[in-house]
């Protein structure tokens, strides 16, 4: 039995949890990280696991033979050797590290004596491994083309964080996707390649002004053999295939769909040709789409382990580790895909990176403490509050591009928020927490919550604002009007988790003796945010919404900077203690009115289904049965009730919040369209 621990609590980690879980002879002995909440969330997954937060302590303390290095890649390289030298061996998460020479060190730590790994998953990929098989066999001939086309758009483009490490420098990006692509090509000709012509493009500068090359193409030949990579991050379809032509055919690996075709001429007319090898590729479409459904179900029925391709990827690469002598896997195989990715960063310009901003002290005495500062709401409060000349420090883990002091911490962490909150007059409370189950929702937020709540009370602030959500309240009733004297729906209980939890952290706010003004903002668009709201509907891809009902009732919108407006008057009114004020504008928009502005400013067709209520409720039901069949844990009874609510059938009468507070908000359709749609859209999608 081995005993293995994983260095990092992030989204790869629970993969690489799952995989070891599914070997006999592995005990996961320990989970590190900084971050001990996420340690220890991950942890429940495993039996008997320990939670470390220090690196150190954990080799000190724990009896393990090896150790996962699931960190960001700048890190793989020191914790590498750390674990080398301690005796304990290795299996790094690729990349291996950043340059040729640090491999080539810890291989030389590592020597004969310690395993030393490197998750080249991609080259495991069932329907890559079927592409090899079939190459091995001589069916296609040798190769003329190799073309691996790898584009999937970077999420945190957009909305950040803007300090992740794939982004602190143009050519992170050959070491953060090259692993991916230079692994399958390597693996495939059998040595590294070396592009005739390489160029990034399309560079976009991020608010912080870091820059980032969203497109590169590399065109290399190996003997006779034509080598095309296309590499992009930009926003649009996902695809990641690897497509090989032969004299005797052509083959294609699709890694997203899992997919497996080859196209080879039968000895018929060419009509007829045609006419098999097309009904030959529909049958594999047809066959593997089966396939790939079934292992989902498998997987939601505890049949399987794995549920998509990438973590059955992953799965197998990680099997391969523990079980075979897999050169793919090992330090020589890493070093040259290392070198083709620093060929592959050599082609980037070398930039000089000059912040935009710098971080500034903020005085301890009359602060101004945000905690969700770097979020969509918190980070336009946080540039209004500048803009005024208020000391502002915001609280949490990410950049934002503003000068500002960033407090680093947990906000569950009682001594990090007490000394953040020393000499504050008010504190801004939009953080939000990250959670799908109740228990999540209660210890990562409205815990913390009632945390800040206390240390607040102690630091003696002057006011606390606290932002909620009009999901607190009950809205699927025509005809109906809301306010702020409206109650929050008595079936609250029944309503989903966040709603739930909303209402919880107002109810415990309000029975501390704190000076306390709670603000629910409507659906909130503009600058800064995904324009695919679901506020308006259930989207999938960023162009499909099944809009909650028929779509045609208004809906409650708020431009963000109106939102950013109402709570800074929030703080600045005298006499509001103990009072809630509601930020939405006047009916200007339906969902259908949203669908149709967001389809011309995308310059896309945005599809949109109007969709009766029963239907999500039904869906729900069944999903809820399957899961009371196989005793899932936390599994929440379906409530038309919530999802009748989220029609937004109910009006909102915000007269009180005008009146009190001298909000005014856009009131203008053309202009929230303007500002709220049509600028999002085409940042979102440029």
């Amino acid at each position: 039995m081995k005993t293995v621990a994983l260095l990092g609590a992030g989204y790869i980690a629970a993969k690489h949890l799952d995989a070891l879980q599914a070997l006999p002879d592995i005990k996961v002995q320990a989970i590190c990280d900084t971050n001990r909440s996420a340690a220890e969330e991950l942890a429940k997954r495993a039996s008997n696991c320990a939670v470390h937060t220090d690196f150190a302590e954990m080799v000190a303390n724990e009896p393990l033979d090896l150790i996962h290095i699931l960190l960001p890649p700048d890190k793989h390289f020191e914790y590498a050797t750390k674990t080398l030298k301690a005796g304990k061996g290795v299996f790094i998460e690729k990349p291996m590290a950043l340059s040729v020479e640090e491999c080539q060190q810890l291989a030389e730590l590592a020597g004969n004596h310690l395993p030393l790994g490197v998750n080249h998953n991609t080259v495991f990929f069932p329907c890559y491994v079927k592409l090899t098989n079939l190459l091995k066999t001589g069916a296609l001939g040798p190769l003329d083309h190799v073309v691996l086309t790898w584009q999937k758009g970077w999420d945190l483009l957009q909305g950040g964080p803007y300090d992740a490490w794939m982004v602190r420098e143009p050519q992170n990006v050959c070491f953060e996707v090259g692993p991916h692509i230079f692994s399958c090509l390597i693996d495939l000709l059998g040595r590294e390649i070396h592009f005739a012509y390489a160029e990034p493009s399309d560079p976009i500068v991020l608010p912080n002004g870091r820059t980032v090359y969203r497109r590169w193409i590399g065109v290399g030949y190996l003997d006779k053999t034509c080598i095309e990579v296309r590499l992009s991050v930009k926003p649009g379809f996902d695809e990641h295939t690897l497509e090989v032509r032969g004299v005797g055919g052509s083959a294609k690996a699709d890694f997203n769909q899992d997919l497996f075709t080859y196209k080879q001429h039968t000895d018929y007319m060419r009509p007829v040709d045609r006419y098999l090898m097309g009904q030959k590729e529909g049958k594999d479409h047809r066959r593997n789409s089966w396939r790939v459904f079934r292992e989902y179900v498998g997987h939601k029925l505890k049949w399987t382990t794995f549920n998509d391709p990438f973590s059955k990827s992953i799965g197998n690469s990680i099997r391969h580790f523990y079980e075979t002598d897999d050169s793919r896997l090992r330090a020589p195989f890493a070093i040259q895909v290392i070198q083709t990715c620093a060929q592959m960063a050599a082609t980037y310009p070398t930039l000089k990176f000059q912040p935009k901003v710098q971080p500034v002290k903020s005085s301890s005495k009359n602060s101004i403490v945000v905690f969700g500062g770097s979020g969509f709401i918190g980070q336009t409060l946080v540039r209004k509050l500048v803009e005024q000349g208020a000391p502002v420090k915001i609280f949490g883990r990410r950049e934002i591009p503003l000068p500002v002091e960033r407090i680093k911490g947990d906000i569950r962490d009682r001594s990090a928020v007490g000394q953040a909150l020393a000499g504050a007059t008010t504190v801004f409370h939009l953080a939000r927490a990250q959670a799908t189950t109740w228990d999540q929702y209660v210890h990562n937020q409205i815990d913390a919550t009632k945390l800040i709540a206390e240390e607040a009370q102690k630091a003696g602030v002057q006011r606390l604002i606290y932002t909620s959500t009009i999901d607190v309240y009950y809205a699927g009733e025509k005809g109906a009007v809301i306010t702020e004297a409206t109650s929050i729906d008595p079936k609250i209980v029944s309503r989903n988790y966040y709603a739930q939890a909303k209402a919880a952290e107002e109810a415990l706010l309000k029975e501390l003796d704190l000076p306390l003004v709670i603000t629910r903002p409507g659906i909130v668009i503009g600058r800064g945010s995904s324009p695919c709201p679901w506020g308006v509907g259930m989207w999938a891809h960023n162009r499909i919404c099944r809009l909650w009902g028929e779509g045609n009732n208004p809906l409650p919108f708020v431009w963000v900077e109106d939102v950013a407006d109402g709570l800074i008057l929030a703080m600045k009114t005298p006499n509001i203690d103990g009072q809630s004020f509601n930020f939405i504008d006047q009916p200007l928009l339906s969902g259908l009115d949203y669908i149709e502005a967001l389809s011309k400013a995308s310059k896309m067709k945005i599809a949109a289904y109007p969709t009766p209520i029963w239907r999500f409720f039904a869906n729900e039901c069944f999903k809820w049965s399957a899961k009371m069949v196989l005793r899932f844990p936390d599994r929440k009874t379906p409530s038309y009730h919530d999802w009748q609510s989220r029609t937004q059938l109910a009006t909102y009468d915000c007269d009180a919040t005008r009146h009190v507070l001298g909000w005014s908000p856009l009131s203008n359709q053309e202009k929230l369209i303007q500002e709220g749609i049509t600028i999002p859209a085409e940042e979102w999608f440029a």
